[in-house]
């Protein structure tokens, strides 16, 4: 009887161990994440856009900069989202930046300077880093939809404007039942259509916002509720 008690106490300790363990790495997780928000409200506190998320593009970027610089030529390359002023539908923010995802990230430069940026790509480390090839997008002719979702976008630089306009021209803006009469649209809840493809995109994996001025208060706010969940 005394070594089947045993048994019965050393199988609860494992379970408890194994629960301990598992409760402990939720623990870690959470720390983990609490110190990511906490980082996100620093540098909108400091009136920074934040782009920890994505080290491999800012380091290209940086690259392609350096080199510009270097040859003194007066250009820069930026993220796309830099270009941004500010989104007209505030409705439609989600939808808009969950549907761009890292594309909002893509780096633009000016199209004559284009081949130096693309040899810089090839030379980087970061070859995981997405730059655009703005030289042959500025030789396309784009025609948008007229209840694109594009117009809800102001852009304040003409390589970025045909780059948006490239991205979301042929997505119609609709509501959520008129998708599915599109081969292309979207709808504020974030039902897609995309080439006949259908899905609802995914809002709860936007780490932050990037499009506009004002998404730096807006990422402030997001996070500090964040935080607030975490802790509790």
């Amino acid at each position: 009887g005394i070594d089947v008690f045993l048994v019965q106490i050393q199988n609860v300790r494992d379970d408890l161990l194994a629960a301990i363990t598992r409760l402990q790495d939720e623990i870690n997780k959470n720390q983990a994440m609490q110190l990511q928000q906490q980082r996100l409200i620093d540098d909108c506190n400091d009136k920074k856009t934040t782009f920890f998320e994505i080290p491999d593009y800012v380091a290209l970027k940086d690259e392609i900069n350096k080199e510009f610089t270097k040859r003194h030529i007066c250009s820069e390359a930026k993220f796309a989202c830099e270009y941004v002023i500010a989104l007209k539908d505030e409705g439609w923010r989600d939808a808009i930046e969950s549907f761009l995802g890292k594309r909002s990230y893509t780096i633009l430069v000016d199209p004559e300077y284009y081949d130096i940026a693309d040899d810089v790509l090839n030379a980087s480390s970061h070859r995981y880093a997405h730059l655009f090839n703005t030289k042959l997008l500025m030789k396309k002719k784009l025609a948008s939809e007229e209840d694109s979702v594009v117009r809800y976008i102001e852009v304040k630089n003409s390589v970025a404007k045909q780059y948006f306009e490239y991205q979301l021209g042929r997505m119609h803006a609709v509501t959520k039942e008129q998708v599915r009469n599109f081969e292309n649209a979207i709808s504020k809840e974030g039902r897609v259509s995309v080439a006949m493809d259908s899905y609802f995109l995914q809002f709860d994996k936007i780490r932050f916002y990037c499009l506009g001025q004002e998404t730096i208060e807006l990422n402030r706010i997001r996070a500090e509720k964040k935080l607030r969940s975490l802790v509790n």
